[in-house]
């Protein structure tokens, strides 16, 4: 969790979790050279209670002379605004704030006081809630907090017990402060924690807290294996991802076997809007049934909707998809080109003599495509589909409108306005990825051929 030279952001809510987290780590200062910041963040949910948390907190700081950052929202007003329980909302801030604080601060570790305790009231929450794959494994000892994974997460605490923690804080008389509304069972953890937790002890055993905890802790490895496995499996399935939505091959995700399909749905959802909410096991079904039915749409936690049309798939955040640019881009002859406003990198190569156009013909892919060059008008250029293309497919009579052409294909709807056209002076020389205009295709005849590669 630790490296020499880390600078560490401590979340510190005031509580006797994070009082003896940021304990913990003063003595481990000068062993692993560290930083120290501290974090914290006011919920605005109980009045000067929380006040007074955050003075305690900034005060603490300031004894020990360390950085300190603060901010507060009105988690309630925003878990209404987005239709989020207050724990959701509560979370969700939280460690926006958090990221915020230790890009600002400069750190790399981001350090919070999760414990067992907490470990294993969460695996039995998730449990209750009918958590998937992700939620069963339980808190994450180590996690990514930002996009280019960095800062980390650290949990210190996670195999600590909070009896245990109590007699540390107790033993060196650290003052912390108490939040009274983790006695409120109005939260689902709380009445885990004061009544369920208990029945389970007193009447089934009294060591399931640590069973709890140790079927978390087997339930991440296993996870972390079958999550890489996915991982591969999920860029090799990806068409497209933009943020707020990704595009799919559904064939291939729907032939895989059933558990690795729930942890590719996460994945893809993750991809779509990193801060998404977990899904659950009741949406992995759901979205299983979608699968195997060929076509439709579901709406998702975190207003994602997963749409399935024609063998492909989208999962998108609509509010965030956007149409790329509909202006022409030129393309260099006989090197490549990166379009990034197109996600496209194209590249041609001129080939004046060739001795058998035939043998060229077979080695045409859905990426690689020989035209003839003497029919070839410069400039070349790429843009995407605009109202009344047309063009000659290959193998069929006369034109067809581009939009028909994808009808035809049953290419979805949600696909067309990001397949790259490859222009010659105008006019369409090749829906790429799938036709080419027969008027400037090879032929027995012909001299010399233009190559064009191109990869999203």
């Amino acid at each position: 969790m630790l490296l020499k030279g880390d600078r560490v952001l401590v979340a510190l809510s005031g509580g006797p979790d994070s009082v003896c987290l940021l304990s913990i780590l003063e003595e481990l200062r000068a062993k692993y050279s560290l930083d120290i910041c501290v974090a914290h963040f006011n919920h605005k949910l109980r009045g000067e209670a929380a006040e007074r948390d955050a003075r305690f907190a900034e005060r603490l700081a300031r004894q020990k002379g360390l950085p300190f950052a603060i901010s507060s929202a009105d988690v309630g007003a925003y878990a209404e605004r987005q239709r989020l329980s207050t724990e959701d909302a509560g979370r969700r801030l939280r460690y926006e704030f958090l990221l915020r604080s230790s890009l600002s601060l400069g750190t790399n570790r981001v350090a919070v006081g999760h414990t067992a305790d907490d470990q294993a009231e969460t695996m039995l929450m998730r449990l209750i809630r009918g958590a998937g794959p992700d939620g069963l494994a339980g808190i994450p000892p180590v996690r990514p907090l930002g996009s280019s994974g960095e800062p980390t997460i650290i949990r210190p605490l996670i195999n600590a017990w909070r009896s245990d923690i109590m007699r540390y804080v107790r033993s060196r008389k650290l003052r912390y402060r108490k939040d009274v509304s983790n006695e409120s069972p109005e939260y689902l953890r709380n009445k885990i924690r004061l009544e369920l937790l208990p029945l389970l002890q007193r009447e089934y055993n009294p060591r399931i807290k640590e069973r709890l905890a140790s079927a978390a802790a087997s339930l991440a490895v296993a996870n972390d294996f079958v999550r890489t496995e996915a991982g591969l499996i999920t860029g090799e399935i990806v068409i497209e991802a933009r943020p707020g939505w990704v595009v799919f091959d559904a064939r291939l995700l729907a032939a895989l076997h059933p558990e690795l399909r729930k942890r590719i749905l996460s994945q893809l959802v993750s991809r779509a809007k990193p801060d998404a909410s977990m899904l659950e096991a009741v949406h992995y079904d759901e979205a299983d049934a979608l699968l195997r039915a060929v076509s439709g749409k579901l709406d998702m936690p975190g207003k994602l909707r997963l749409e399935i049309s024609g063998g492909t798939g989208l999962v998108s955040e609509s509010r965030r998809r956007s149409t790329p640019p509909s202006k022409s881009f030129a393309v260099l002859i006989g090197g490549p080109t990166l379009i990034r406003e197109l996600d496209v990198l194209v590249t041609t190569k001129l080939m004046p003599k060739i001795a058998s156009p035939p043998r060229l013909v077979r080695l045409c892919t859905s990426k690689r495509q020989y035209f003839d060059l003497d029919a070839v008008r410069y400039p070349l250029e790429i843009r995407v589909r605009r109202p009344g293309d047309s063009f000659s497919p290959l193998g069929t009579r006369g034109t067809k409108k581009l939009k028909n052409f994808f009808i035809d294909k049953k290419i979805p709807r949600f696909l067309r306005d990001h397949i790259p056209l490859l222009l010659s002076n105008g006019r369409i020389m090749w829906v790429m990825g799938y036709a080419i205009d027969k008027r400037f295709m090879l032929r027995k005849g012909s001299k010399a051929a233009l190559r064009v590669d191109y990869e999203k």
